[in-house]
């Protein structure tokens, strides 16, 4: 698997503008420049800019008036829930490109085997989906996900993140959430997904279960299976 070794450009553009954020360079609901005069600015393309001020406004520290700019919005992050519990708001937020693969996807009953690892209730439809998760095109994660679902909204890309789907379009409030971790060795099965010759190297398994507002058992399952040199990427 390879390693990022040296930061994207734009993800370099976005650490100079926070430090001009976080010094008040700008102060809060001033304007920053154009995307023209930071492409001059910095002697770079306007996709760069585009990418490094996306990333601001989604961590909290840029707003943007539609026809009129981009402003400054604080000088410390917006504190939520989201980057706590999505691997792919974690990655997007640090630059690197990810994407889902779905392997499986279904519409099924919990019945009593299923109940024993969620703990969602017996009887509930739920919707499984097990997905190999990638990083600039490498194998990162294997994640098998299991939560409440309506039938009608079965449209949703689910390439897509699955928070996002419950905080946005199922808009769940989440009250608490139980993690565990274990380092361990792969299974022959997930070798094969990793793309890993043999089992030399260590994963990371980690089961989430997530609790919402005016429902008193699990929502959301995830069982999620990462590489364990996900620390060699610069967060």
């Amino acid at each position: 698997m390879s390693r990022v070794n040296a930061s994207p450009l734009y993800i370099k553009v976005k650490h100079s503008l926070l430090e001009k954020i976080r010094k008040k360079y700008w102060l809060v609901d001033e304007q920053i420049p154009s995307e023209q005069e930071l492409m001059e600015q910095y002697q770079v393309g306007r996709e760069t800019i585009r990418k490094a001020v996306e990333i601001l406004v989604r961590e909290g520290y840029l707003y943007k008036k539609r026809g009129i700019g981009t402003f400054v919005k604080r000088n410390t992050a917006a504190w939520t829930l989201e980057p706590l519990i999505s691997l792919s708001n974690l990655l997007a937020s640090r630059g690197y490109s990810e994407k889902s693969i779905i392997l499986h996807k279904e519409l099924m009953k919990v019945d009593e085997s299923i109940n024993q690892f969620t703990k969602i209730p017996i009887g509930e439809q739920v919707i499984y989906i097990k997905r190999q998760r990638m990083i600039d095109n490498n194998p990162l994660a294997i994640e098998d996900a299991y939560f409440i679902f309506k039938e009608e909204n079965i449209e949703y890309d689910f390439k897509n993140s699955i928070t996002k789907y419950l905080l946005e379009y199922e808009n769940v409030k989440l009250t608490k959430i139980d993690q565990t971790f274990i380092k361990r060795k792969p299974s022959k099965k997930e070798c094969k997904l990793f793309d890993m010759d043999t089992a030399i190297a260590d994963v990371i398994e980690m089961e989430r279960w997530t609790y919402i507002e005016d429902y008193d058992d699990v929502y959301f399952y995830v069982k999620l299976v990462v590489l364990s040199d996900i620390y060699d990427y610069s967060f």
